[in-house]
């Protein structure tokens, strides 16, 4: 359910430009292939493969295909483009985003061919969109970064403000939580420029989930009543929906349920009356879980039933299993483990095809509980011990120890080694035939080979204790030079004396900002934004943005955060840093989360501030 409301806005903005087909029209279109030219059925085709996307994806593959495969006859390169597009777009529906990955980068192979610089950023969007909902966050940002700076060249505003909203979606999954808020904030200035109220409404949902995420439900439901507020400006019952289902989540939380349930119910009401199944299938499983939290299983249950029904309908998997896995935790709390552990089952199907190790690991501790409620502790400590394996696997807890490992394998070899060993001179001393000894020697010849082996084991073991002291090695040599650079640099300068600058604007722009970075040190405040810098320097944050791109190459959130490290360096290298936290250095330098500072850190040194602070001691030339 949650990667859908997360990206039923962009889903929106995807069709954004485009409209829908009545069946007639569709007719049309088919008559029109009897009686067109080659040159025309190629286009045709694809007009018929967009008519049938919200219809059938079968038959939006089908025609996409034929698109394509006219428009190889006379390498109508842009016909083919249109065909893998609509072909990655019927595979991100359905859910299957490596293939629509690669439907999309052939689709933007073409574009780059032709030169269509739009449909290129569009494409490397929608790249980022389908790796944000595998869970490739990372990835995504630098796809949605990418397309920034094309949008951002072409003075494409609207994109730009989309953009930064995938960003500020993509960090939040993350827990990037300041520099989310930053890009929302980004998004909604952008918003206000090409006077966009659908997206800055949506913004406004986005930062409310935010402050839900930290728990923090007065500002979640400030920041909701603000989009429904504004929203009441325009026609756009889809975003309302999805607001008020949001709201109702945190009434939920709240322990309001009756007033959680009126916002569901409402939310429900607008999906059924656009027909937008999957939003209903969405809003049946959030009022099964606020019921079942009341305490009204049967009404629960009831909920959950319908929201299976409409997901398997639409063919959403995803929402399928994790509905399935709630009707298993309902059916525990109702005290009927063994209902319960058929639908933990049905969910693991599904999670197993999908891959969805969350699902996976929620089933696992569904079942633990299951089995024990049936006495079967053998099975309750096999599940149990599942989702903590699960839960280590999903979170990286715990992921070196590759040396123990091979440690053990060569210890548990060694003893196997030395009962065989015994073996053999049992064998031997009882041996009263040739065949026998034959036989005996044989088993030496596997036992030298079994030695063999094990040596092999023990050198592997000693390379990669090995690499790892180079890589201590290596380590320290970066804690060195990042010492050395907080020694011989200011941490508020920018060297940019190779920067020839033909703009005189530009020139005193960065002269100005220097001046302002080194006297007042302004990033040092976690608060700190682009638009804040710019109006301190008075110009405006889109020409601030473009100055900073061209000049550092780099974005405002990746400039400051520089400063920041610098900053932090030196606070580090400090004989007085003992005394305090990484946390507490952190808030310092202007990061919300220690997680944030630490990840920033390590992208600008190369090491963790706990690593560069833990080794500073050992390093002479510092006394």
């Amino acid at each position: 359910m949650g990667i859908w409301i997360r990206f039923a806005g962009l889903l929106t903005f995807l069709f954004l430009n485009t409209y829908a087909y009545s069946f007639s029209q569709i007719d049309s279109l088919r008559n029109l292939l009897h009686h067109s030219d080659t040159s025309n059925t190629a286009k045709i085709y694809n007009e018929l493969a967009y008519a049938y996307h919200r219809i059938n994806f079968d038959s939006t593959g089908y025609y996409a295909n034929q698109a394509i495969h006219e428009a190889g006859k006379n390498m109508d390169k842009p016909n083919i483009a249109q065909g893998n597009y609509y072909l990655g777009l019927v595979q991100y529906l359905s859910q299957h985003y490596d293939s629509a990955i690669t439907k999309f980068t052939q689709s933007l192979s073409s574009w780059e061919d032709i030169g269509n610089r739009q449909k290129i950023a569009d494409l490397i969007k929608f790249i980022g969109i389908c790796h944000a909902a595998k869970g490739d966050n990372i990835e995504a940002i630098d796809f949605f970064d990418r397309a920034l700076q094309i949008n951002q060249e072409l003075e494409n505003d609207n994109e730009v403000a989309q953009i930064y909203g995938n960003l500020g979606m993509a960090c939040r999954s993350l827990s990037k939580y300041q520099e989310a808020i930053d890009y929302f904030i980004n998004a909604l200035d952008y918003f206000d420029k090409t006077e966009n109220i659908s997206g800055k409404a949506n913004t406004y949902n986005h930062l409310g989930n935010i402050f839900r995420d930290w728990d923090n439900y007065g500002k979640a439901l400030e920041y909701y009543e603000k989009g429904i507020a504004i929203i009441q400006e325009i026609d756009n019952p889809a975003l309302k929906a999805g607001i008020l289902n949001n709201m109702g989540i945190i009434y939920r939380k709240m322990g309001d349920f009756e007033k959680s349930i009126d916002l569901q119910t409402q939310s429900l009401e607008i999906k059924k009356e656009l027909g937008n199944k999957r939003g209903m299938g969405d809003s049946y499983l959030g009022l099964g879980i606020t019921f079942k939290q009341k305490g009204d299983f049967s009404q629960a249950l009831e909920y959950y039933l319908k929201a299976v029904e409409i997901k398997k309908e639409v063919h959403d998997k995803t929402g399928e299993g994790a509905t399935l896995g709630n009707i298993g935790l309902l059916y525990i709390a109702m005290n009927q483990p063994d209902k319960a552990i058929t639908f933990f089952e049905q969910s693991n199907k599904i999670a197993e095809l999908l891959q969805y190790k969350e699902l996976l690991k929620n089933n696992a501790e569904g079942l633990s509980e299951a089995y024990e409620l049936k006495r079967n502790y053998k099975k309750a400590l096999y599940y149990s011990n599942l989702h903590h394996v699960l839960q280590d696997s999903i979170f990286n807890v715990e992921k070196h120890r590759q040396i123990e490992e091979i440690e053990t394998r060569y210890e548990t070899e060694k003893k196997i080694q030395e009962i065989a060993l015994l073996q053999v001179q049992n064998e031997l001393k009882d041996a009263k035939s040739e065949e026998q000894i034959k036989e005996i020697e044989m088993k030496d010849m596997q036992l030298m080979g079994l030695i063999v082996f094990l040596i092999f084991v023990l050198i592997s073991v000693l390379l990669v204790a090995i690499q790892l002291r180079y890589k201590n090695r290596a380590y320290k040599d970066l804690v060195k030079k990042n010492i050395e650079l907080t020694a011989l640099q200011n941490p508020a300068s920018k060297t940019k004396t190779q920067v020839h600058l033909s703009d005189e604007k530009m020139a005193i722009l960065l002269s100005e900002l220097e001046v302002y970075f080194k006297s007042a040190k302004p990033y040092i405040s976690p608060d700190f934004h682009l638009a804040e810098c710019a109006k301190h320097l008075e110009t405006n944050s889109k020409y601030l943005s473009q100055t900073i791109n061209e000049v550092y190459q780099n974005n405002f959130n990746n400039f400051i955060n520089e400063f920041r490290i610098k900053e932090a360096r030196v606070l580090l290298s400090n004989n007085t840093a003992k005394n305090y936290t990484i946390e507490a250095i952190a808030a310092d330098v202007g990061f919300n989360s220690k997680s944030t500072f630490n990840s920033a850190f390590k992208k600008f040194t190369g090491v963790t501030p706990s690593y560069y602070q833990a080794n500073i001691k050992s390093m002479n030339f510092m006394d």
